[in-house]
């Protein structure tokens, strides 16, 4: 496993190269989560030791909250990780990284590893928690993810078969073609190659 701070600066460059910002704190634990649980989705192991912690705006590595207040980031920084965590960074990204922080947050207050830490710190009323989401419960969030991912998958599969009664393609002269008799799979390619506008009726 590689240690979190050294995935935390890769991340760092990453995001300012793509996005051309440097990325807030927030938003560095928030995409750190997301890389962990990911890691549990496509491998089953977690990609770093470090514990999260239920924190009121939602999950926070102390390691990392410490490396934002003594300033050790660089944009320049030259960091060498393993091609797991390229993959899961790069999915990450395409995913979360453009989100705004506080939309990242609010989808963290959902896990199951956020609500039964805040749930076991009783004093906490409202505020920040030293709670620790456990992995085991990070990873009943990542079998949540991975159960939607394939019911999604096996939806889009069903409704690219179902067959399509009557489809009228709009282009910018107004023209209309109706296509009949074809499934909704054959009319995803026909409107990925066309320069008709979409409205299925």
């Amino acid at each position: 496993m590689e240690d979190v701070r050294k995935i935390a600066r890769y991340l760092y460059v990453c995001y300012f190269k793509k996005i051309s910002q440097k990325i807030d704190e927030m938003k560095m634990h928030k995409l750190l989560y997301f890389m962990q649980r990911e890691s549990l989705i496509e491998t089953d192991k977690p990609l770093f030791e470090a514990q999260f912690h239920a924190w009121k705006y939602g999950p926070v590595l102390i390691k990392i909250r410490e490396m934002y207040k003594n300033g050790v980031f660089r944009t320049d920084d030259v960091v060498d990780v393993d091609n797991t965590v390229r993959c899961v960074a790069d999915r990450i990204f395409e995913k979360y990284a453009e989100k705004e922080s506080w939309s990242l947050s609010n989808i963290t207050h959902a896990e199951i590893s956020w609500l039964r830490a805040r749930k076991r710190d009783k004093k906490i009323n409202g505020q920040n928690s030293n709670a620790v989401m456990t992995i085991e419960d990070i990873r009943m969030d990542a079998q949540r993810v991975k159960e939607r991912r394939k019911s999604l998958a096996e939806g889009i599969q069903f409704v690219r078969n179902v067959p399509v009664l009557k489809v009228k393609l709009e282009h910018k002269t107004d023209k209309q073609i109706k296509l009949e008799g074809r499934t909704i799979g054959q009319l995803f390619g026909i409107f990925e190659d066309s320069g008709y506008d979409k409205k299925i009726s």
